[in-house]
Order: structure tokens, then C-alpha cells, then sequence
């Protein structure tokens, strides 16, 4: 069955549960599994270079030279992928009106005039990147991957010679080929493009017709659903959580040392023994900018209470799960 965002039921709207669809067709299966897998890929990938970029600068004072380059190019098929994936599931995150304010046939017509609107506005910007991807492969003074010409008698067709391009646009420290990048925003506009058009198919469907679609959802909650089952995996993903959130706060303790007192402080506190008493030295930092102090304090105080939620709900899972309850 083909999905969509409302259920029109005897001229009724009816909101499906949140989640995810489950894919249907062969063409989504592939394509939503790839997806994911990518996705997945992309976000630890980001995680440990951002990880260690931090970890070099604040803790060894030192440089993970040109790691901005691939975390660019990791960042942009990670969002643009996650966008496509947005698109087939829905999920993208909107101020929608239309389903507060308007009832019956009316916000059934207002649906479909916004996911016509939707639709056309992504074809547009398919165009937009397809452009965007060719002039990053090209170079600005390419204007198409084939040329049609036309000399009176013969119309010729001439396509670029990809191996002896000399001018792509490369990065300036690892020398990637720009057009990495611009062809994650390529493939995303499409797939966000195809699932938008066919949502708006299916809901003008739906609206002129009266016909009733229903889509197999995947709870977003479905994996608490039935904790005997999976509260170990649960449990094992809220304590890795956790100590993550323990390493984050320690490097955002150096971070806000290493702006706050510079390179060459190491702590607030200096404790020295001169051989018969300890000698406790406070930084003087009366003479700092107020407005720095706030704002890296925030960032730490931020990630320590992050780091207490995640300690108090992997507490209770575990209390739950070696209890045998469940943890709500």
C-alpha cells in the first residue's frame, strides 16, 4: 500500500501514529536500507573526527590539520541522505497550521495545495543542484556534461572528457574533488523530490477520490514497546550514552580551560609541595571578558547536565531491567 502522511476516512483525516514506514516496494527497500546504513556510517565517522579533533587541540595542545575538509564532506551526505529519508518517512520538522487551524474538506484541499507547493519547489531545486553538482565537477566555465550543436545539416552531440579534466575544484589541504559534496546535495534533492511527488499523488488520490490509504508504520517508540525483549540493548545503548557524555564533559572542561586561560594554562587550580607544605595557587581571571566566561561556561554546565540525565535514566533502566520492570 502506498504511504501518506493523513488517512482520509469517510471524509475524515485521520493522523497515523509517528514513526517510520515500513518500505513496500523493492526500489525502497534498497534504497531506505542504503540509506540507513549510510547514515549510520556517516554519524560515527563525524563523531570520532570531531572526537578527536577536540581531543588533539584541548588535550595535547596540538592540530588535526585539514580535518574541517572531511567532516564538510561527511556533513553533507549526512544531512542531505537524512533529508531524502525525512521525505519518505515525513518526519521533517514543520509549523503546520493547516492541521491546527482547519477542519473537514477544507484542510483536506489545504493539504494537497501544500504538498503541490512542496512538490513543484523541490523539482525546482532538483534543477538548482543538478547545476550546482556540474559546476562543481566542471569548473565555472563548464556549462553542461553534453553540448548539442547544430552546424545546418548534421546535429552534433559532444560530451566532456571526464579523464582529461585538469581544473576540478579541490580542497585546499587533502585535495578532494569539490563535486564529492555537491553530488550528496544532487542525490538528496532528487530522492526528496521523488518521495514528495509521490506523497502528493497518493493524497490527491485520496482527496478527489475518497479512497483510503494506509501506511505500516514502525512506532518511534518501539523499541521500549517490549522491554523483556530488548531492554538489554536499551540499557547497553543508554550506558554507552553515558560515557560518552563523561568523555564530552571532560574535553569541554579543557575546552573552556584552554579559551578561558590560553594555551599555555593548565589548570585553575596549581598545587605545589616546596617540601614541607602544600601551596595551593588560584588563576587570577578577574581580568577576563565576562561575556567569554558565560558563554564557555554555559557550553560546560550544558554538557555536565547532560551528562547527569544520561547517568540518571541508564541508573533506572538497569534498576528496571535487573528488577524486571520496565523503566517509563
Amino acid at each position: 500500500m502506498p504511504e501518506n502522511v493523513e488517512q482520509i476516512i469517510d471524509n475524515k483525516t485521520v493522523q497515523p501514529e509517528v514513526g517510520v514506514f515500513i518500505p513496500n516496494t523493492l526500489f525502497d527497500r534498497i534504497v531506505i536500507r542504503c540509506f540507513e546504513i549510510m547514515m549510520v556510517f556517516c554519524s560515527l565517522l563525524l563523531s570520532i573526527i570531531i572526537t578527536a579533533a577536540a581531543y588533539t587541540r584541548y588535550v595535547h595542545e596540538g592540530d588535526l590539520f585539514g580535518y574541517e575538509e572531511w567532516v564538510k564532506l561527511i556533513a553533507f551526505w549526512l544531512y542531505f541522505l537524512g533529508g531524502a529519508y525525512g521525505a519518505y518517512n515525513d518526519t521533517h520538522v514543520s509549523a503546520d497550521l493547516i492541521n491546527s487551524y482547519l477542519k473537514g474538506k477544507t484542510r483536506h484541499v489545504m493539504v494537497f495545495i501544500r504538498q503541490v507547493l512542496t512538490t513543484i519547489l523541490s523539482i525546482i531545486f532538483v534543477v538548482l543542484g543538478y547545476h550546482f553538482f556540474i559546476y562543481g565537477l566542471l569548473g565555472p566555465l563548464s556549462k553542461d556534461v553534453l553540448t548539442v550543436s547544430w552546424n545546418g545539416s548534421v546535429l552534433a552531440f559532444k560530451f566532456v572528457d571526464f579523464w582529461n579534466l585538469r581544473a576540478i575544484a579541490r580542497t585546499t589541504v587533502w585535495q578532494i574533488p569539490l563535486w564529492t559534496s555537491y553530488v550528496a546535495v544532487f542525490l538528496g534533492l532528487i530522492f526528496m523530490a521523488i518521495y514528495f511527488t509521490r506523497r502528493c499523488i497518493h493524497t490527491g488520490i485520496a482527496l478527489f477520490k475518497g479512497g483510503t490509504y494506509n501506511a505500516t508504520r514502525v512506532s518511534a517508540d518501539s523499541t521500549n514497546s517490549d522491554l523483556a525483549g530488548k531492554s538489554r540493548n536499551v540499557f547497553i545503548r543508554q550506558v554507552l550514552t553515558m560515557i560518552l557524555s563523561f568523555i564530552f564533559v571532560v574535553l569541554g572542561y579543557r575546552f573552556f580551560l584552554y579559551e578561558l586561560l590560553g594555551p599555555l594554562s593548565k589548570n585553575v587550580l596549581t598545587v605545589r609541595w616546596n617540601g614541607s607544605a602544600l601551596a595551593f595557587k588560584f588563576v587570577e581571571s578577574w581580568n577576563l571578558s565576562g561575556q567569554q566566561i558565560s558563554l564557555y561556561a554555559i557550553v560546560l554546565l550544558g554538557l555536565i547536565f547532560m551528562t547527569l540525565f544520561f547517568m540518571s535514566r541508564s541508573i533506572h533502566t538497569g534498576i528496571a531491567l535487573f528488577k524486571g520492570g520496565n523503566e517509563k
